[in-house]
Order: structure tokens, then sequence, then C-alpha cells
């Protein structure tokens, strides 16, 4: 029967879990609620980051955009040019290319198989 009371004893000396628990309780709580709001702080310092990183990439697309847009207008403007200098070319050569036709015969019309050009008017 001397059993008995030795492990009654070691079980009284453990303390009450229950008020353990309390005191961890009352303490996490405040550890998260300043975890939480460190936390919350941190994630939106890093929204903002996002966010300005995000605006610093659509600026510099934007820019790159226009940029490249004035780049394609001026080479539309050499195309046009382009264009326009190899109609007027070819209307010169067809001029030309009737006014020998008409010297050697006065009232013949230039044969089509033998015009380079279709005619442009």
């Amino acid at each position: 029967m001397e059993a008995k009371p030795k492990t009654m004893k070691v079980l009284q000396l453990l303390p009450n879990p229950s008020l353990k628990k309390k005191r961890i309780s009352k303490t996490s709580e405040r550890q998260s609620s300043l975890y939480v709001a460190r936390k919350i702080s941190s994630q939106i310092s890093q929204n903002e980051e996002e966010a300005n990183r995000r605006t610093q990439e659509a600026e510099t697309a934007a820019q790159r955009a226009i940029r490249l847009r004035a780049h394609a207008q001026a080479l539309m403007e050499q195309a046009d040019l382009a264009t326009y200098r190899a109609v007027m070319a070819g209307r010169i050569f067809y001029a030309k290319f009737n006014m020998s036709a008409s010297q050697a015969t006065p009232n013949s019309k230039p044969d089509p198989d033998v015009m380079p050009f279709a005619s442009i008017d």
C-alpha cells in the first residue's frame, strides 16, 4: 500500500495545467494581436511596393509604345513618299514612252504589249 501514496505525491507536485494555459493564452492573445497587426502592416507595405512597381512598368511600357508609334509613323511617311516617287516616275516614263511612240508615227497609239506599265489614268 505504500506505493499508492508515492504516486499521489508526485501528482500533487505538478502545477495545475489549466492555470498555465490561461497565462499562455493571455500572453498569446497580446502577441497574436501584435503579430496580426505587424503581418497586416507588412502585407500593406508589400502591396504598395507591388503597386508602385506595376505603375513604373506601365509608365515604361507607355513611353516605349509612344516611341514605337512615332517610329512607325515616320516609316509610313517614308513609304508614302517612296510610293509617290514611284508613281511619278512611272507617269514620266509613260509620258516619254507615248511621246517617243507618237513621234515615230503621228496617228498611231502605242502598243499595250510593248509598254512596261499599264495606263495610270
